[in-house]
């Protein structure tokens, strides 16, 4: 399915493609055939895709964020989730949580604790400078501004919203996008697998949409911004 949205994409003229939050459920660095299948395709097309997965690096694991470039290679770094869900991503005290209160370990999606990142890896696709953020982290303002201290002129919004359904809680996490376009004067695209998947202005409006729990891609138009608010 998201190899064929993304070379409809590619067909529409898109310039880079931005996938949602894992949309490869798996670390990618494991399935190398996969690896080949998004290179090729990033080829064929002359494009850049921004593909949300997990990253296993022998010791940690993290939820990641990766390029593949126009010539088909894969950049070697990364963005890695900064802000994890506790009890979804990792569990707090897990020691003491294992043996007093070992239920609230089994909330966790995965056996193994995510690593959270450190750095902001803005992508330089050449038209723009892209300064990814995972789902809870577009809650924390300080990441998305240190992303446009870091040089982002458009920020790039990865997310899972599956659990939220068609409730509020999917509009109230879009606003929260929203907010982060007002106080840093920047166009913010999102990729959500259930919505809501939008573009927004530099001064918080939604230019183009994707209905929550409707499947399909958005083609859109942004700006890109150099200039720094308050």
């Amino acid at each position: 399915t998201h190899l064929d949205y993304i070379e409809k994409c590619a067909l529409a003229g898109a310039e880079t493609v931005l996938l949602c939050e894992t949309a490869l459920p798996y670390p990618l660095n494991e399935v190398p055939d996969h690896v080949i299948k998004l290179s090729l395709i990033a080829e064929e097309y002359k494009i850049s895709i921004l593909v949300g997965s997990l990253e296993n690096d022998g010791e940690n694991q993290y939820n990641a964020i990766y390029r593949f470039n126009p010539d088909g290679s894969l950049d070697k770094e990364n963005y890695k989730k900064r802000r994890l869900v506790p009890f979804g991503e990792y569990v707090p005290m897990r020691g003491f949580i294992d043996a007093v209160l070992p239920f609230l370990s089994d909330i966790s999606m995965l056996d193994k604790d995510v690593t959270p990142g450190t750095d902001t890896a803005i992508f330089d696709t050449g038209s723009a400078k892209i300064g990814s953020i995972i789902c809870f982290d577009s809650i924390y303002e300080n990441l998305s501004i240190d992303s446009v201290r870091d040089g982002a002129d458009l920020l790039a919004i990865s997310t899972n919203d599956s659990w939220f359904g068609d409730s509020r809680a999917a509009y109230m996490h879009t606003a929260q996008a929203r907010l982060r376009s007002v106080e840093l004067s920047r166009y913010t695209v999102r990729s959500a697998n259930t919505g809501l998947s939008c573009s927004i202005t530099s001064t918080g409006e939604i230019a183009d949409s994707l209905p929550i729990l409707k499947g399909g891609y958005l083609i859109c138009e942004v700006k890109v911004m150099e200039s720094r608010t308050l």
